[in-house]
């Protein structure tokens, strides 16, 4: 498993566990504890001792917003995504 070193390379495997977890929303429906094994599982790949990684407080803001948005996605926000083609976006439609 390929350690988080920098803020971007965070923010980056945020945007990608997003995208994921919308397509899977999308075809499985929401369910309890949606997104937090995906939580986890970043907040094992970042590595806090790395010199580049600058800001460690920063660096958890981005996991709490993202494991946030995982709490509050429900279907009409799921169904705003798909009326703004964002979804057909990221299956390829676009």
């Amino acid at each position: 498993m390929e350690k988080i070193k920098t803020t971007d390379q965070l923010i980056e495997e945020i945007t990608k566990r997003k995208d994921k977890l919308l397509l899977e929303a999308d075809k499985n429906g929401l369910y309890e504890n949606f997104g937090q094994k995906e939580v986890r599982e970043i907040e094992n790949k970042l590595d806090l001792k790395s010199n580049r990684m600058k800001d460690i407080t920063e660096a958890h803001e981005h996991i709490r917003e993202f494991e946030y948005w995982c709490k509050t996605l429900d279907l009409r926000k799921l169904r705003k995504y798909k009326e703004e083609g964002y979804l057909e976006t990221l299956k390829g439609g676009n």
